[in-house]
């Protein structure tokens, strides 16, 4: 390996190769003697230096053989992955082109299959009669209402008006017929369920509905829809002071009368007093059921409640030598305003409701501001006075 003429492969004899090797070594001549079967050498430096070439030769050579091998590695690393993206691309231009095959063939039957529903149309339409289509499509349309119908009769919900629901439509062509159904068999189940209430019930709901008519969601509490309404909550009639004060003022029937509480526009502070609605709204005291004052109903132009339930309303007067608006506060509130309402009416005349959190009244010719609030912390309504402003706080409630 340490001559080229000898490495990697020689037809030479040992003495010719041995030769061959001192020489291209370039060592001096006079350093050794070739023999019949040995060489002599003189010096054993000499040995040291050959084999130091020797070493160095073969570093070149583990180096080359080094190179090969990795050659020969990524070669076969190369040759594997050539082979691997051939192979990808002929899959995936077989994928490519099977996928446009079939979508041409797909194409191509679609527009088969239209061609030959036109050709066949036009050929049976010369052997149809003219009037068998409208004929076919009468008898589908009356097949389709008598299941419609006979399906309807056998699902149809409970009698009771509170009932909301109702059989899933199968036929879309007679949404409108479903609706008009649904619109009368409901408005048949609400004339059913009135007929079967007594005449006290009967006026019961009809004021009920003209209650949430007019105080919309105010009505909707809870504590509201339970109460049931029976006009003199504290039998008034039965009083013989009352006898008397009516006969002498000819006051007339009693439309509402119950013990409420009279918030004081000076201080802030509630007052028990009997408040009683016939012709005009009468203000008793509730001890002695002595008239303290008298409004009479036109006077009343509006009416001011907050959205929230706690039985406080504003009435609203004409400013004619009177003191300023009343404010009253108490648990049938709103059947006291459906009254008021209710006069205002058969006179020809709509009673302005007003409902928001906050409004202004006058008391002696000055504006006073009232502000009404939910809160937590209070079980029953509290009120308190700063300046020109009264705060009213009022417990939460849940509507339905």
């Amino acid at each position: 390996m340490m001559s080229t003429k000898t490495w990697p492969s020689s037809d030479k004899t040992h003495q010719e190769a041995s030769k061959c090797i001192l020489e291209d070594t370039k060592l001096s001549v006079d350093e050794y003697e070739f023999g019949n079967s040995k060489i002599f050498i003189r010096s054993p430096k000499m040995i040291f230096q050959l084999e130091e070439i020797r070493y160095k030769m073969l570093e070149s050579i583990i180096a080359k053989v080094q190179a090969q091998w990795r050659c020969h590695l990524q070669r076969r690393k190369y040759m594997t992955m050539k082979s691997a993206q051939v192979t990808l691309s002929a899959q995936w231009k077989c994928f490519t082109q099977r996928r446009l095959y079939l979508t041409k063939q797909k194409s191509a039957l679609t527009i088969q299959c239209y061609f030959r529903g036109m050709r066949a149309r036009k050929e049976t339409r010369k052997l149809f009669k003219a009037n068998a289509a409208p004929i076919i499509a009468r008898f589908m349309d009356n097949l389709s209402c008598k299941k419609f119908l006979l399906y309807l009769s056998k699902n149809l919900p409970s009698e009771s008006p509170m009932d909301q629901s109702w059989p899933a439509l199968k036929f879309k062509k007679l949404a409108k017929v479903d609706e008009l159904i649904r619109q009368l068999h409901h408005n048949w189940r609400c004339a059913n369920h009135l007929r079967k209430l007594s005449p006290s019930q009967h006026r019961l709901l009809v004021d009920k509905v003209e209650c949430a008519e007019m105080f919309e969601e105010k009505a909707l509490f809870r504590s509201q829809l339970r109460l049931v309404y029976r006009a003199d909550y504290i039998n008034l009639n039965s009083e013989k002071k009352w006898e008397d004060l009516n006969t002498k003022n000819l006051f007339g029937d009693i439309l509402f009368a119950d013990l409420m509480q009279k918030v004081n526009r000076k201080d802030g502070k509630t007052q028990e007093v009997i408040v009683v609605l016939t012709s005009a709204v009468s203000i008793l005291s509730a001890d002695s059921l002595k008239l303290k004052s008298t409004i009479e109903v036109k006077n009343i132009h509006s009416i001011c409640m907050s959205p929230y339930d706690d039985g406080v309303c504003t009435l609203r007067v004409k400013q004619d030598g009177l003191k300023g608006d009343l404010i009253l506060t108490g648990r049938f509130v709103l059947e006291f305003a459906l009254r008021l309402g209710q006069i205002k009416r058969k006179e020809g005349k709509e009673m302005n409701i007003i409902i928001q959190p906050s409004w202004k009244i006058l008391y002696k010719q000055n504006e006073l501001s009232i502000a009404v609030s939910e809160s937590s912390s209070v079980d029953l309504p509290s009120y308190k006075k700063k300046n020109n402003h009264i705060e009213i706080h009022v417990p939460k409630q849940v509507k339905i």
